[in-house]
């Protein structure tokens, strides 16, 4: 591998704006001459991370981690020191400079950004298709454009294409773009097994939806089945498949739009979690652009963390209100709670989506509905146990025991103040009742040893306290 430039390091720093590279991750506020936003290291309630550009540097007073540009871009994107040289040279559009004869040498790309470089690629490949006056073609924009009311300039602006039901034709194109096996092989576009000693393409005859990461790289797909799709033998073909799991797309870890919705939230807007792309799409270009949408129907905690670092004032879940959508939402609740994120819940009618009811009722109705969300707690209360009665005292104590779980994760005094106020209001028994309920059962998850010594974590008596060696005698124990 050819070695860099004497200096290009330096000079590749000093051409990048410290603020341009960490805004898109930390939504940061002036502060004299410097930036202060919350840590993209740890989760914090006070600001504690300090951007200055003019100096290079940052520092992030509560995780104590500190660095220029290149260390930054290794510790949020989880890449080594190759990997963040690319990453910024791509990003700032700044070429790699190297010692004199290697410039005429090929750099080896990371892995990683080979893999984004190939489904980039794929995804071009699959627009391309989908403009192609073929039968199958046809189909695609069939459904498309009339069966959900979606247009060719949409389309284009969410990178919409179609994969063949040629099962070679992809593999076929990336060779020819130079694209080692190695890498198509790692991509999850092509399955494991080879035929005929040619890779086989994961997607076939299906509507191909792009997914990027937070900044904007493709990583991977999410297939809509159509008519053209082949069926698997004798099991029908699921309706949706998404790209396996790769270094670049863990499905946990993504949500669909949040690179286009990060660039317009703020504390005072609220995230629109819907649960499908179409959905998403349908949502953001009818102008409510800070919609995102899981990979599946499950959400996690990384996911939530993810929605945390922009800062939103809420994050509104709108859910199917079948058995399916009621399930989902709570399990939610102890993921929003337990990572310290504040969120709504609006149900949608049963037998409709967000995408019907803007093209049947409109941007107002949709409205509506978000605006008629509610808490957590009060979701809780109305969907754990359907039909009951909340006066019940068995029923309210399998209510609180559903939140009390979520709390205990809570490190936040005032936050468990604040929610075990709401649950008291909500099932009209007093703040003490539900206070002592909660005191108890946190002593009841503590260890016993916590219980019979509860200062034991804090204090050691002089009769039990460790002799503390000295960094020499600990160095000669290693030896």
């Amino acid at each position: 591998m050819p070695r860099l430039a004497e200096g290009f390091i330096n000079e590749l720093k000093d051409r990048i704006d410290l603020f341009d590279l960490v805004a898109p991750y930390v939504e940061l506020k002036k502060s004299g001459s410097s930036w202060v936003g919350l840590s993209p290291f740890q989760q914090e309630k006070t600001p504690s991370f300090y951007v200055h550009p003019q100096k290079g540097f940052f520092k992030c007073f509560s995780s104590g981690e500190t660095g220029d540009a290149i260390s930054f871009v290794q510790k949020v994107e989880n890449l080594d020191f190759q990997e963040a040289l690319e990453f910024l040279s791509q990003r700032f559009g700044i070429p790699l400079r190297y010692e004199s004869g290697g410039a005429s040498q090929s750099f080896v790309r990371s892995i990683r950004a080979e893999l984004h470089a190939v489904n980039e690629e794929a995804k071009k490949w699959f627009m391309k298709q989908l403009k192609l006056d073929t039968n199958e073609s046809k189909v695609a924009w069939q459904y498309w454009i009339e069966e959900r009311k979606f247009s060719a300039q949409t389309a284009v602006e969410f990178g919409i294409g179609y994969a063949p039901t040629d099962e070679f034709a992809l593999a076929n194109h990336l060779i020819l773009q130079n694209f080692s096996k190695e890498i198509m092989s790692k991509s999850g576009l092509f399955r494991e097994k080879l035929r005929q000693g040619k890779l086989v393409s994961s997607f076939q005859g299906r509507l191909m939806i792009p997914i990027h990461e937070k900044l904007g790289r493709i990583c991977g797909f999410t297939a809509r089945k159509l008519a053209s799709t082949p069926e698997w033998g004798e099991k029908k073909a699921p309706k949706y498949i998404n790209s396996p799991e790769t270094p670049i797309f863990q499905k946990s870890q993504i949500l669909f739009n949040l690179h286009l919705a990060n660039k317009v939230i703020k504390d005072q807007n609220d995230f629109i979690l819907v649960e499908g792309q179409l959905d998403a799409i349908r949502c953001y270009i009818e102008g409510f652009e800070t919609v995102i949408a899981p990979q599946g129907t499950a959400f996690t905690e990384s996911q939530a963390d993810l929605l945390k670092k922009s800062n939103p004032r809420n994050v509104i879940c709108l859910l199917d209100g079948d058995e399916a959508g009621r399930k989902a939402g709570l399990k939610y609740v102890p993921i929003f709670i337990g990572i310290g994120l504040n969120a709504r819940f609006a149900t949608i009618p049963v037998g409709s989506d967000p995408d019907q009811i803007l093209l049947n009722e409109g941007k107002t109705r949709l409205n509506e509905i978000l605006d008629e969300s509610i808490s957590m707690i009060e979701y809780v209360i109305k969907n754990l146990q359907i039909g009951e009665d909340i006066s019940s005292p068995n029923i309210s104590k399998n209510i609180c025991d559903f939140i009390f779980t979520s709390l205990n994760k809570v490190d936040s005094l005032v936050i468990k103040e604040s929610y075990l106020k709401e649950l008291a209001t909500l099932l009209g028994v007093s703040n003490e009742a539900v206070k002592q309920d909660f005191s108890k059962f946190e002593k009841q998850k503590l260890p016993k040893y916590r219980l019979q010594y509860p200062n034991s974590s804090n204090k050691e008596t002089k009769e039990n306290s460790p002799v503390r060696l000295t960094n020499v005698e600990d160095d000669l124990l290693f030896i």
